[in-house]
């Protein structure tokens, strides 16, 4: 603390280095301006550094001028100098120092004294930039590998996220399935009733009076009993389709998408299908 204020009160005395001497760059011409700048520098020689940028900012903002674009590169590199502050702070207020000094390079004529001056707190500010950047924690760019224990159930491979356990399904949910286990029976309901209609028809054939009329409700008949089992026939098929695949989704425990040959489960259906001038029979184990 004793040495921060011995420190102060040297600058005070001497006027921080080229700072005070800045009466001889060019000030702004602007009333608005130059009162912020006066204002600025009174603040600086105060010691109050923050506030100070404040004032030239302010002057800036309202006139550029080389007296104003120095006195910012000051008021930063003092800040960190002085202030005791994070490497966060440290490296943004260098920054600044150094982009306010290059532009008072930039703008500046016939000054070679504050030019020099302004290059050595360049070189100086870069060089704290780099010590800064050196001091900071390197960051770890290595992905995160997860450790898998390898076991017989399991692929050697990272568990993913299709790998997971999946809930058994409900035949109840298997939309396709329904349909086609109703498309099944109504095809077979509709079957049954030409075979009704057939039968119906030859018990009529039996009671008629005439050869020719008995030989053609026989006729009918018969190409109803086709039509009915052509449709019978086909509906048995949809219906076995759909009970096998209700059966198999029932039946599935749940399972890994990846599982090994051992664990593979095969489901199998025993169906028969029976078809006579009577009508369809299907039986079978599911």
């Amino acid at each position: 603390m004793n040495a921060r204020i011995l420190a102060l009160a040297l600058i005070l005395l001497f006027g921080f280095d080229a700072t005070a001497r800045a009466e001889d760059l060019k000030k702004p011409t602007k009333a608005d301006a130059l009162k912020h700048y006066e204002a600025g520098k009174g603040l600086f020689k105060a010691g109050r550094f923050q506030a100070a940028i404040v004032e030239y900012q302010t002057s800036a903002q309202l006139e550029q001028s080389p007296a104003a674009s120095f006195s910012l590169g000051q008021s930063y590199r003092m800040l960190v100098q002085h202030v005791d502050q994070d490497p966060k702070e440290k490296r943004e207020h260098l920054g600044l120092a150094v982009f306010h000094y290059e532009r008072f390079l930039a703008t500046t004529t016939n000054t070679p004294e504050y030019t020099a001056l302004a290059n050595q707190h360049v070189t100086w500010s870069r060089s704290e930039l780099d010590a800064i950047r050196a001091a900071e924690p390197a960051i770890s760019a290595l992905p995160v590998v997860r450790n898998v224990v390898a076991s017989p159930d399991m692929p050697i491979e990272a568990p993913r996220a299709e790998d997971q356990p999946r809930s058994a399904a409900r035949w109840h949910d298997d939309r396709f399935g329904l349909a086609l286990l109703g498309a099944g029976l109504v095809g077979i309901g509709a079957s049954g009733l030409l075979f009704w209609s057939a039968a119906s028809l030859r018990d009529e054939a039996s009671h008629t009076a005439t050869q020719s009329e008995n030989e053609e409700l026989r006729d009918r008949a018969d190409r109803r009993s086709l039509t009915a089992t052509i449709i019978g026939v086909g509906s048995g098929l949809v219906l076995v389709v759909a009970i096998t695949k209700l059966a198999i989704v029932e039946d599935e425990p749940p399972r890994r998408a990846a599982m090994s040959p051992a664990h593979r489960t095969r489901t199998t259906s025993n169906v028969g299908l029976t078809v006579s001038p009577r009508g369809i029979a299907l039986f079978g184990q599911f």
